[in-house]
Order: structure tokens, then C-alpha cells, then sequence
């Protein structure tokens, strides 16, 4: 049974060619959008919440009990993606970027497991692929169920549209993605990424220790600093308050070019950045 379901009252559901599915994904829930290209915006948001327990046996019998129930995901849409939230991924530089090498270039910092698929995006706002995993077992359980779907992985949009706030400010941006589990951070300024890592965490303190060590490695004054918030947890008020406590500068992250339809509004951006923001990242 879904936690969430909205639909726009202009969504048509015997013309989903004209719309762009986008699906997110951990061992936690399950979330997708349903983007009008007409309308330019997204007129359907549907979230499952999954108890499994952080394991993927688990995870994969839910998966497929909501390809088998849910009315929307078995409809022909004009492009699907699949988000699946991981820290399993590591940054390639374009000019150093082989895709015969994607092996090495993932285990000199990461464990390849035996039934990880690798995969690769491209951000190009920085110039750079990323390489990342995926389960053998989720990515065959997604293709199966919706054919042509394309992998990708949250350091896409996260990289590229915190890349373009900070672009066309011309200013130092740090920038927190609280999944559960871990959360990813970057530091960029203008156009210039200068961090991108994820970091594992139980609570405020752990979260707040690895943001100020970040403040610190990279001579930031917490205190003037800037700090886009976002992801799933981030409405959490023990995290936002720990971090406002030393960064007062703290505010909810939002995509420029996310549009939501009036059926969609009770919906938080911040709260899924990556997912709303898929469609344009493609």
C-alpha cells in the first residue's frame, strides 16, 4: 500500500506516451513521478514505504509486489529512468574517462561485489562520469518490468543542479543530501566543484562532525556559509537543528526548473531534490 499518492486533475491516463516516468529508490521506500512534456511539469507523485530490514532478499520481494499492484508502472510512458540511492560511485574526470576501464576505475576506491552491475552517467556540468553500481538482482527486476529503462545515480542531479545555483551566483555553496543511512555533501564554488563524498550516519552528531570537518579541510567559516539542504530526512528537526546551530545560514535546497502541477503542491522539493529533478538531468 503507498504512504503518498497524488495525481493532477489534468493527468490522462490513456495518453502516458506523452509523459516521462522517473523512479527512486533504497532499501527504504520506493518513489516515482510521473513529468507532462506538454505542461512542462509533473502531474502524478507516488511513495511506498518499505520495511525490509537493510536487506536487498527483502527488498526485492517489494520491489516486485509494486510492479505487479500499482496501476501506473505497467502503462507505456515516452522515457523511464530508475534512481537507485547508493554510495557505491566514484567521479572520473572526461579527459582520463575509458568505459573499457570502468572496473579498475570503480575498485580503486570502492568493493565491487559479485553481483554488482556497473553502470555510468555523465554530468556535465563538471566534466565528469560518474561510475556506479547497481544489484544484478534490482537491475533485472526493474527491466524486466519496464523495457528500455535507463540507470542512473543520485550524483547526477544532486552534482549538476547545485553545480547550477551555485553557476549563476557566483558564490561558495555547501550542500547536504540526507538519505537514510548516509547523506552526500558537496562544495563548490561558481562553477567550480571542489568536493563531492558520502558519509554514513546515525544522528545529528554524526551528521554535524562531517559537515564542520568538511567546513574545516576546506577553510570555510560555517558561521557565513551557505548550506543548501536536501533529501529525504531533511525535514527532520534534530538534523536541522544541529545544523543551523552552527551554520545559520542553512536553507531548504530547490530546483530552479522543477514545476509542479496544483495536484502535486502538498509536495516538499527539498524532500526529493534528485527525484524531481531526474527529468532534466537526462
Amino acid at each position: 500500500m503507498h504512504e503518498l499518492s497524488l495525481v493532477d486533475t489534468t493527468f490522462q491516463k490513456e495518453k502516458t506516451e506523452q509523459y516521462y516516468l522517473s523512479i527512486q529508490a533504497d532499501l527504504n521506500g520506493f518513489s516515482f513521478c510521473l513529468y507532462d512534456n506538454q505542461q512542462k511539469k509533473h502531474v502524478v507523485f507516488r511513495k511506498y514505504v518499505l520495511h525490509t530490514n537493510q536487506l536487498i532478499e527483502n527488498f526485492l520481494k517489494k520491489l516486485e509486489d509494486i510492479f505487479k499492484t500499482d496501476d501506473l508502472l505497467s502503462l507505456p510512458y515516452a522515457s523511464s529512468d530508475f534512481m537507485f540511492l547508493s554510495q557505491k560511485s566514484t567521479l572520473i574526470p572526461d579527459a582520463y574517462f575509458d568505459k573499457n576501464l570502468l572496473k579498475s576505475y570503480f575498485e580503486f576506491n570502492q568493493t565491487l561485489d559479485a553481483l554488482d552491475e556497473i553502470h555510468y552517467n555523465y554530468i556535465p556540468y563538471i566534466d565528469a562520469y560518474n561510475v556506479f553500481t547497481l544489484h544484478n538482482y534490482v537491475a533485472t527486476a526493474v527491466s524486466h518490468h519496464i523495457k528500455g529503462i535507463k540507470f542512473y545515480h543520485q550524483a547526477l542531479p544532486f552534482i549538476e543542479k547545485t553545480m547550477e545555483y551555485a553557476d549563476a551566483r557566483q558564490k561558495q555553496i555547501v550542500a547536504v543530501g540526507l538519505n537514510h543511512v548516509f547523506f552526500d555533501i558537496l562544495v563548490c564554488n561558481g562553477n567550480k566543484l571542489k568536493l563531492y563524498n558520502t558519509f554514513q550516519y546515525a544522528g545529528p552528531t554524526d551528521l554535524l562532525y562531517f559537515i564542520l570537518f568538511i567546513c574545516k579541510q576546506c577553510e570555510i567559516d560555517p558561521a557565513q556559509q551557505e548550506l543548501l539542504l536536501s533529501g529525504e530526512l531533511s525535514e527532520i528537526l534534530t538534523y536541522r537543528d544541529a545544523i543551523r546551530e552552527y551554520i545559520p545560514g542553512m536553507k531548504d535546497m530547490k530546483g530552479e526548473g522543477i514545476d509542479l502541477s496544483d495536484g502535486l503542491a502538498r509536495i516538499k522539493e527539498s524532500k526529493y531534490f534528485n527525484l524531481l529533478n531526474l527529468i532534466s538531468c537526462e
